[in-house]
């Protein structure tokens, strides 16, 4: 069961919504101090909310406390001017150097969680223990994102969300944007996505900030940052995973492969045939990546 809280940002004076589920404190973590049992905080993705992960968080190790972190402009979070990456990882630094997930960290992050996630170890590698970064786009929702089908899907999504109305209107139109093909031809996104997924997604644009999205569809969204330096200023274990490109996936092998070689002792795992949402569709093997990091 998760509680609800909240976490203030004092740059901003802005409030972040978590969501919280006590450790048992069982196994192994009980013969260790507790300044020293790690938390688990999940990074949702652009246009979610900490919610994305409940597929996934029964299969996580019930020893350790879980902190689901609603970013800011999403969810019940506070709204902001900015909204850049940089701007979400300054969020997550400043809480973890006021100690308010405790001492010991591992971060677990989706799409613009991973990213997030990434910042925040290299940045202040003494309070993360370990990192698993879902599928980060990397480049890909940098610059390199005008003309593409990801494009479209945030104008779309922008537009969606900006007009309001029940989640049944929401996802409706959520499902009729039309997404151009390779070939020539468009599909509507109802066509790649289940009544449910949509339904889901219309849930997290109703409560959505549409400014969120405008550094994202311009192309400024990475802006200041360097995935190489990131990379190398990460000193703890770490594990990409990688979905399927061709299958919608957001991470492309050249990205993967960088971070890789620049991220010294982390690990690559691809999931051929499978989508960038990894932990909805495949949260149990997801969650085995995690609670390998909780038990060493």
């Amino acid at each position: 069961m998760f509680e609800q809280q909240w976490l203030e940002v004092d740059s901003g004076h802005r409030k972040l919504r978590v969501g919280v589920r006590e450790g048992t404190g069982q196994g192994q973590a009980e013969h260790r101090p507790t300044s020293h049992r790690p938390t688990i905080i999940l990074l949702h993705g652009v246009t979610r909310c900490w919610r994305d992960f409940e597929p996934m968080v029964p299969f996580l190790s019930h020893d350790w406390t879980i902190f689901g972190l609603d970013h800011r402009g999403h969810g019940d979070s506070d709204r902001a001017d900015r909204y850049l990456v940089a701007d979400y990882a300054s969020d997550l630094i400043e809480l973890l150097e006021k100690k308010s997930f405790g001492n010991s960290v591992v971060l677990v992050g989706h799409s613009l969680g991973a990213m997030v996630a990434a910042i925040a170890a290299s940045k202040v590698p003494e309070l993360v223990r370990a990192v698993v970064l879902e599928d980060p786009p990397f480049e890909t929702m940098g610059e390199s994102i005008r003309g593409t089908t990801w494009q479209r899907l945030f104008e779309g999504m922008q537009s969606v969300c900006a007009q309001g109305g029940s989640i049944d209107q929401i996802s409706q139109r959520l499902g009729s944007i039309k997404l151009p093909q390779a070939d020539g031809t468009s599909v509507e996104l109802k066509q790649l996505r289940t009544d449910e997924a949509l339904r889901w997604g219309a849930s997290c644009l109703s409560r959505l900030d549409p400014q969120v999205l405008d550094p994202l569809i311009a192309g400024r969204w990475l802006e200041g940052l360097d995935w190489s330096s990131v990379a190398q200023g990460i000193r703890c274990p770490a594990v990409l995973l990688q979905a399927d490109f061709g299958a919608g996936g957001a991470l492309s092998d050249c990205d993967a492969k960088s971070f890789s070689e620049a991220c010294q002792g982390s690990e690559w795992i691809r999931f051929p045939g499978k989508n960038h949402q990894l932990h909805g569709t495949i949260p149990g093997e997801i969650a085995s990546v995690v609670n390998r990091f909780l038990t060493e």
